[in-house]
């Protein structure tokens, strides 16, 4: 069903307003959370939010024009401030989960180990990551653990697995026959999967 430039306006906006309150809220340990999270909320208040309609419900992106949250409006429920908080924190893990120094620092604990480092098998254990550590959110548009079906088991994942600890684990899998991966990649596009792996600029600057 298509919408009206209107209708679409009034979602963007009710969405925009329920994001605020949730950041609020979020600051001051209303509701969304047992305790005030004055960081997470001012990283989010400036990390730029962009309303688009061809993600189910979140993306981090990093390109050359920078960091920005892309939303679907329409996944935000007006009514549930605590689920767009949860939300807004998920999109977030993955900032921390993703962020170059994090994978730098890996890239360099691979070298020593020996060990041959993948982009895409990297942010494919990012993303089951930060669907495990976010309580009361999991993005539909991400990898999950439960995704994980083509493995045997010796390569079980548990649920406080670091993204470096499920690497290390699926890394013989990958190598053995990557596909299975990089399917879930594809139909999973979410938070980090694409833009993290192929948007970064490499600008030296």
């Amino acid at each position: 069903m298509t919408i009206t430039e209107k209708e679409w306006s009034d979602m963007c906006d009710m969405a925009r307003m329920t994001i605020s309150r949730a950041i609020i809220h979020m600051r001051t340990g209303l509701f969304s959370t047992s305790r005030a999270d004055t960081l997470h909320a001012a990283l989010l208040e400036r990390l730029p939010i962009k309303f688009v309609s061809h993600c189910a419900e979140t993306r981090l992106v990093l390109n050359k024009e920078g960091i920005s949250i892309q939303i679907n409006p329409s996944s935000i429920d007006s009514t549930d401030v605590p689920a767009c908080s949860a939300k807004l924190r998920h999109a977030e893990q993955h900032f921390f989960l993703s962020h170059p120094t994090r994978k730098r620092n890996f890239i360099k604990q691979c070298a020593v180990e020996s060990l041959p480092f993948h982009d895409e098998l990297f942010h494919f254990c990012a993303d089951i990551e930060a669907n495990e550590f976010i309580s009361g959110h999991a993005d539909s548009n991400t990898i999950k653990r439960e995704h994980v079906v083509f493995t045997e088991k010796e390569y079980t994942l548990s649920k406080a697995m670091s993204a470096e600890a499920m690497y290390r684990i699926l890394l013989p899998k990958w190598q053995e026959d990557n596909a299975p991966f990089l399917a879930l990649l594809r139909q999973y596009n979410g938070s980090c999967s694409k833009e993290w792996c192929h948007q970064v600029s490499r600008d030296t600057n």
